[in-house]
């Protein structure tokens, strides 16, 4: 591999750090690149702007809850290709979209699994697919057990050496405004894991007709949904369903 790097004397010092951190991404953790030399630049310049916002409470609350499942319930069952199906930063309308199921995951601090559901067509299962829905419940306190920090470690040590998952992953965490100096920032939240249910949407689950038309002038339809009385899918179903993503 040739690595050409050109600069002025006094530029040296930090092209050098730059060149290194590149063939380190390459060489040692096997990433892609074109990818790994585009990444580590924008992370120079972006040690040259002004600090990005900090994430708040509900993004914090929602991207843990995503997180967990994509390390706990996801990875587990579709391996490192999860990270190319989680379309939650592209803004779609669920959070995974596979060749057979969506997944949309729902997260919670409150004392029951209330959601609330923004988009009319939220729950509703694409044509010829089936619709998971996730419900995460956490407690939020200063002595709870983990932040955001320790889910993204997680997984990117279950990621392990393939490279490319790794980029997209962090593609995807940067989509969502995390960086990595939110470590030092001290506003990073901390959690305890609650509970989580797995279920289909179809049948009785609470939501919207699917062919429910709002009235005329009506732009947008948010709602709350309570699926503490609902019969979860138990860890089989959730595979055999998450097999055909």
């Amino acid at each position: 591999m040739w690595l050409d790097v050109s600069a002025r004397s006094h530029h040296e010092e930090l092209l050098t750090l730059v060149a290194n951190k590149v063939l380190h991404a390459i060489r040692i953790e096997g990433r892609d690149p074109a990818v790994s030399v585009e990444r580590i630049i924008d992370e120079m310049r972006a040690a040259l702007r002004p600090l990005a916002p900090d994430l708040g409470a509900t993004e914090q609350i929602g991207l843990f809850g995503e997180l967990w499942v994509l390390s706990n319930v996801l990875l587990p069952t579709l391996g490192p290709r999860i990270c190319h199906l989680w379309s939650g930063p592209e803004s779609e309308r669920h959070d995974l979209i596979g060749q057979g199921v969506h997944v949309e995951v729902k997260t919670t601090t409150r004392s029951e699994p209330k959601h609330e559901i923004s988009r009319l067509d939220q729950l509703k299962a694409p044509v010829s697919k089936r619709l998971l829905f996730v419900s995460v419940m956490l407690e939020r306190s200063l002595g709870g057990d983990e932040t955001l920090a320790d889910r993204v470690d997680e997984i990117r040590e279950k990621l392990g050496s393939d490279g490319h998952a790794l980029d997209v992953f962090d593609m995807r965490l940067a989509q969502l405004g995390w960086h990595e100096s939110l470590r030092q920032t001290g506003v990073l939240l901390r959690f305890t894991f609650r509970n989580v249910h797995v279920f289909e949407v179809a049948g009785t689950f609470p939501r919207l007709p699917d062919d429910y038309v709002p009235p005329l002038g009506v732009t947008g339809v948010k709602y709350s949904i309570n699926v503490g009385s609902l019969p979860s899918l138990d860890v089989s179903e959730v595979q055999e369903v998450l097999l055909t993503a």
